[in-house]
């Protein structure tokens, strides 16, 4: 980053700028002390549940480990279509 955007970064009150790649958590590092957190991750999209209409499962995998994530719709699916 040039030192325009480095300035720019400091100024908004985020600290020192810090490349994505750096910022991505890994889920073998995830614990209890993250819980309500908002954490940046890479991985697959292993399996996709639909529960309901407005619910979904995901289960997202990097290598070996597995996480299990909630989507949760608050619109009803054929609002929904519209925006695509």
């Amino acid at each position: 980053m040039d030192s325009r955007g480095s300035a720019f970064v400091q100024e908004l009150g985020l600290g020192e700028w810090v490349p994505f790649s750096e910022r991505l958590a890994y889920l073998t590092n995830l614990g209890a002390e993250l819980d309500g957190e908002v954490i940046t991750f890479r991985a697959r999209i292993h399996t996709l549940r639909r529960m309901s209409a407005k619910l979904v499962f995901i289960v997202f995998r990097q290598q070996t480990i597995t996480i299990q994530g909630v989507l949760q719709s608050f619109k009803a699916r054929h609002e929904l279509k519209g925006m695509q």
